[in-house]
């Protein structure tokens, strides 16, 4: 027993709920992915031992919006890339792909109708981490507790893959649903972290992020099951999102001249 009062035997029980990638990353708590188990462990002591900041000590740096900046430096799409973030679906998603695809465009529309980038499913026979073609790959995950996953702008190109696991399409835990899970998961594409982060709700702390606007626990990129009660469900981007996004890519080229 530590001094703290986890056991050994509480980390190997979340070592043993964390899911492995083909490529020997690992998954925990929904969508985190970890470079490896010492990066694992990390942040299992920072959730088991750090110190909750109490409500009245966050005050205004709880931020819903918050961009992920590692070492300062924003990881972000610059033009025109932002404006053409291709992507290809895998072909093993069977009678589900036109679900999928609705969906895609569904999420990528709520990001696109009001800030500056643009997502684009480019049709490839062969569709992989290794297509160059193309900037991600959405990738069908099977027998995994997660719903989804992705990655973030500064992530090589083996890495950036949007993982669809078929609970997704499926699931309505805290309001959750297949285009709401996308939308989440495009943020991360964008850039863009985790809100809660800012509440100690998990073991994912705010080093290398930026707050963008004031806190909104509402927005996209904030877990349901983090929310305060009285909170909304699922996943949808809200007006602070959208405040947030802007300040980093722009507005949508169709709203520029009509916005003043």
């Amino acid at each position: 027993m530590s001094a703290c009062g986890t056991s050994t035997s509480e980390w190997e029980e979340f070592r043993a709920s964390a899911e492995a990638l083909e490529d020997g990353r690992l998954v925990a708590d929904h969508d985190m992915v970890f470079e490896d188990e010492a990066e694992l462990y990390a942040y299992w002591e920072e959730m088991s031992f750090g110190s909750p900041l109490a409500e009245d000590e966050v005050g205004a740096a709880r931020q819903p919006l918050t961009q992920s900046t590692p070492g300062g430096v924003p990881e972000v799409w610059e033009f025109p890339q932002s404006m053409r973030l291709t992507y290809c679906v895998e072909d093993d998603f069977g009678s589900r792909e036109a679900t999928l695809l609705a969906a895609l465009d569904r999420a990528a529309g709520f990001w696109s109708q009001r800030v500056g980038v643009r997502f684009e499913r480019v049709d490839l026979t062969d569709c992989g981490t290794d297509s160059d073609e193309v900037v991600f790959n959405v990738q069908r995950h099977t027998g995994v507790a997660y719903n989804a996953i992705a990655f973030f702008p500064d992530d090589p190109r083996s890495q950036r893959v949007v993982g669809v696991a078929d609970s997704a399409f499926t699931t309505s835990s805290g309001g959750r649903d297949l285009v709401g899970i996308l939308a989440h998961e495009l943020g991360h594409v964008l850039g863009f972290r985790h809100e809660h982060i800012w509440t100690a709700c998990t073991g994912e702390g705010p080093a290398d992020a930026t707050a963008l606007t004031s806190y909104d626990p509402n927005s996209v990129m904030h877990y349901p099951s983090c929310r305060p009660p009285g909170s909304a469900s699922g996943y949808r981007l809200t007006e602070l999102d959208y405040e947030g996004a802007i300040q980093v890519y722009g507005l949508a080229p169709a709203l520029i001249g009509l916005v003043t």
